[in-house]
């Protein structure tokens, strides 16, 4: 997705991966996701504060 420059679409897999975990989900899911959003923004050559607002908008982890 980085190399397609596909921002909007990375944008929106972050919001999904925190609209959606929820307390009920294997203790592995957040820390699987957290690996994946930090994967994806260590590749990235800039990171544009888009993608970052999802993470800063985060209020806390529930799970």
């Amino acid at each position: 997705m980085l190399d397609l420059e596909c921002d909007a679409l990375i944008v929106e897999m972050f919001e999904h991966f925190l609209k959606s975990v929820r307390d009920y989900h294997l203790d592995s899911v957040f820390p699987s996701m957290g690996s994946i959003m930090v994967l994806v923004i260590e590749e990235s050559e800039e990171i544009p504060v888009e993608m970052l607002k999802p993470l800063l908008a985060r209020d806390g982890y529930h799970g």
